[in-house]
């Protein structure tokens, strides 16, 4: 019997291996609390105040609930802190708990002053989220306990350097494998529900047949598209790219994006060009672009082009229809000689400020759109002649 003592849980976790392998102890779990919420967040270290800020903003929006505040695998600053103990002591009538679970020994120190903040430098970030799932939340099953502890262990080879361990190789492996197939930015959620899943697969196929990492890279394609159908209901088409074995394993994934990426679309990022529709894509991997765009534009046809941006203003435009992007990117190029393929060009926008985010960068497409068309200059039509 689980003992269920949250509503909300909010769990902000770091962005390597061992940060979803903190998230996955909880992930394990979480069937069996009917009652809990969990929201997970990443963060990166320059993007923990941010993402601190976002939680307190959940928080301060469900006062009536009662929250634990969990970090896994992040150590913070005594700045940080301050912050923290400051928001608890200005709303006092909100039922919240802190917890940090540390292993970076840079903060051993710092984590004394707090007693919600635990440093264990012997351990991983997934190891102590594994002790502490079982002991807060009473998980009872032995097998449950068992599948976390070992999970852990395999998880800390890798993230706290064991090279005597016997799984050393296989887990900086699946550190590797893991972080081989890139995701689109704003699939922030998919991209960690597939790794927790990936995690579960490469766990199940390393204790049930082969401890030996040929056998490991042999398999991972399989444990790639278990991880993609472990996520949600299958449709007939996605069923179909699962199972052509004429399509690189990593493009399935770029393809399965493609149709989670669609209901992620905001109206604002919309770019009109003469009637057509385009999307923007900000600082992904090229790779991904070119492919994920390609299915992207296939499957949903009422959008006509993307463009990949680049922080230094570069972009890669891409089209699946009738639409000349050598026009657009001829229209967007700041010497106007951008240009290339019908279906595939490039461009160079020359920017006052460098865009971070990719807002911005849209912003910075549309007024250049929107400037050089109402001066009509040259023949914009986005149409191949």
């Amino acid at each position: 019997m689980i003992k269920e003592k949250y509503d909300i849980i909010y769990n902000l976790s770091h962005t390597d291996l061992d940060g979803y392998g903190s998230q996955y102890m909880i992930n394990v779990i979480k069937p069996l609390l009917t009652k809990t919420k969990i929201k997970f967040f990443n963060a990166d270290y320059d993007e923990v105040t941010e993402k601190i800020n976002l939680i307190f903003e959940n928080v301060l929006k469900n006062k009536d609930k009662k929250m634990l505040f969990l970090i896994t695998d992040i150590g913070v600053s005594e700045k940080i802190i301050k912050k923290m103990n400051n928001f608890l002591r200005g709303n006092k009538n909100i039922d919240l708990t802190y917890k940090l679970l540390d292993h970076h020994k840079s903060n051993l120190e710092t984590s004394k002053q707090n007693d919600w903040y635990i440093c264990d430098t012997n351990k991983c970030g997934s190891s102590l989220t594994a002790d502490f799932v079982i002991s807060e939340f009473n998980v009872s099953s032995p097998d449950v306990q068992e599948h976390l502890l070992n999970v852990g262990d395999f998880i800390e080879a890798h993230d706290i350097w064991k090279v005597d361990s016997e799984f050393f190789n296989q887990s900086n492996y699946l550190s590797e494998a893991l972080f081989s197939v890139p995701f689109i930015n704003e699939l922030e959620e998919v991209k960690r529900n597939f790794y927790m899943n990936f995690i579960f697969f490469f766990m199940k196929e390393f204790s049930e047949n082969s401890y030996i990492v040929e056998d490991l890279e042999k398999n991972i394609n399989v444990i790639i598209k278990n991880a993609i159908k472990f996520m949600s209901p299958l449709e007939n088409e996605l069923e179909h790219i699962l199972n052509d074995r004429n399509l690189r394993t990593t493009h399935k994934v770029f393809y399965f994006q493609a149709l989670q990426y669609r209901e992620f679309i905001k109206p604002n990022e919309i770019i009109d060009f003469n009637g057509k529709k385009g999307l923007l894509l900000y600082d992904t991997n090229g790779t991904l672009f070119q492919y994920f765009s390609k299915y992207f534009l296939e499957r949903f046809p009422e959008f006509n082009f993307m463009i990949h941006f680049k922080s230094n203003g570069k972009c890669s435009l891409r089209s699946a229809d009738n639409t000349d992007v050598s026009v657009i990117a001829k229209l967007l190029d700041y010497k106007e000689e951008g240009g290339g393929h019908p279906q595939a060009s490039g461009c160079k926008i020359k920017v006052k400020q460098e865009p971070h985010s990719k807002n911005e960068a849209v912003k910075i497409v549309k007024n250049i759109i929107n400037e050089k068309l109402k001066n009509n200059q040259g023949n914009f039509n986005g149409k191949s002649q």
